[in-house]
């Protein structure tokens, strides 16, 4: 077993609602989640020769991995011109007690990287 460590780990996710049997363009919303030590499992020893730290990695496009750990984060977020401050906390709200999918949010695209330097430690 190997685990990829990172101590720069970062998740896109973008938001939207189903309607009408497609995800329209607005109202989307972005949530980035930075994390500042992450690791994934492997059952096999990555290769990085060709990684570059500055650009870092992506974790679901390079490797098929089996758990992750990320800890020490925090949340920014970006929402589009005319979504309502009441929409806002409720997603902020939900955000500490729950989860937007309660409101009928779901996650459409979602991206998750390592950046800088990676150690791989094997057990």
């Amino acid at each position: 077993m190997y685990y990829l460590r990172s101590k720069q780990v970062v998740e896109r996710q973008t938001w939207g609602r189903w309607v009408d049997g497609d995800y329209p363009e607005t109202p989307r919303f972005q949530k980035t989640d930075s994390w500042e030590w992450g690791e994934i499992k492997l059952s096999e020893e990555p290769d990085l020769t060709a990684y570059d730290p500055e650009v870092g990695i992506s974790l679901y496009e390079v490797f098929d991995f089996e758990d992750w750990e990320f800890r020490d984060g925090r949340t920014a977020w970006e929402f589009p011109d005319g979504f309502s401050e009441q929409s806002r906390q409720r997603l902020l709200e939900l955000n500490e007690v729950g989860d937007p999918t309660e409101d009928g949010w779901e996650v459409i695209e979602s991206e998750t990287w390592f950046y800088g330097p990676l150690e791989v430690v094997r057990e």
